[in-house]
């Protein structure tokens, strides 16, 4: 799958904005309304001298996605211990009753 410019574009603003913000961290989706009116004020111009260093690194990026290892998210992970305290507390009510 090709990187477009919008892609590149997209992804480094995300992370600048989430950098700027860890405790309110954004998804590109939520974001859209806003990037879409940023990128829409740029000549092509500008567009190109902002995304032409971006473009290797986004497809450096998905490619390390598709083929290297996959991790948990922390959200997976944190939701699958909060059941197994949940459980582990069940099991010891009924335990000690």
């Amino acid at each position: 799958m090709g990187v477009s410019r919008w892609n590149a574009f997209v992804h480094a603003e995300a992370k600048h904005i989430n950098q700027e913000n860890p405790d309110h961290c954004m998804k590109a989706h939520e974001l859209s309304a806003y990037l879409e009116e940023k990128w829409n004020s740029m000549t092509d111009e500008e567009k190109i001298a902002l995304t032409d260093p971006l473009l290797e690194e986004l497809k450096e990026h998905r490619n390390s996605m598709s083929h290297g290892e996959q991790n948990v998210t922390l959200e997976l992970f944190l939701d699958a211990r909060q059941s197994l305290l949940m459980i582990q507390n069940y099991v010891s009510t009924c335990l000690s009753s």
